[in-house]
């Protein structure tokens, strides 16, 4: 008779325990989704996820030719911020945010990501952040700009080509100073240039 207490005891405490288990791997699951969700909206993919609710409904026409240039803009911006990589690292993080306001100006930027690039300080994270933005700001909406970095001797480097006007002197004043950088307008194209020293974090080949 004892025995069969401590079986049924047993049995009640592995199923309490898989309850247990079950609703904490469901309350991870949804902590995860929400925050997923909530990183795809502050990069602007709330605007994607809408646009192809839209389409599979039929309140958007994949024929029209306006809602299929959305589609592509959209297809774009994913691109981009898949050519990132999955890796971990702050600059990317930090581009990815770039790229994300850019589209909402509706402006497009390819991103080439080298390999083993140094990640740069968090201070130099937010001057890398505000040339971009500040130099993007004056791109042009009908072309696409493209982001490259790069590792070098000295550390990492960005390079940022768009279509666009651009006074350098202006933009030598403007501009942030927390990172060196070079820029050069001609014939309106806009060549940005800006390197950093390397640091411990390295993005691994």
């Amino acid at each position: 008779m004892l025995q069969g207490v401590v079986v049924r005891f047993a049995a009640a405490a592995v199923a309490a325990r898989s309850a247990a288990e079950d609703a904490g791997i469901r309350s991870a699951s949804l902590r995860a989704q929400r925050s997923v969700r909530n990183s795809w909206n502050r990069l602007g993919l709330g605007q994607t996820q809408i646009l192809l609710r839209r389409v599979a409904s039929g309140r958007a026409d994949p024929d029209d030719p306006s809602v299929q240039a959305e589609c592509g803009r959209h297809e774009e911006f994913l691109r981009s911020l898949v050519n990132l990589g999955a890796e971990p690292c702050p600059l990317n993080d930090a581009l990815a945010q770039v790229i994300a306001q850019a589209h909402q100006h509706h402006i497009a930027v390819e991103a080439r990501v080298g390999t083993a690039v140094p990640c740069p300080t968090a201070q130099e994270l937010l001057a890398i952040a505000d040339l971009l933005q500040a130099a993007l700001a004056v791109a042009d909406p009908a072309t696409t700009a493209v982001i490259m970095t790069r590792s070098e001797r000295s550390g990492g480097a960005l390079t940022l080509v768009f279509e666009g006007e651009l006074d350098e002197s202006q933009a030598d004043q403007e501009w942030g100073h927390g990172v060196p950088f070079d820029v050069t307008s001609i014939d309106g194209q806009v060549l940005l240039e800006l390197r950093w020293p390397s640091s411990v974090s390295v993005l691994p080949d």
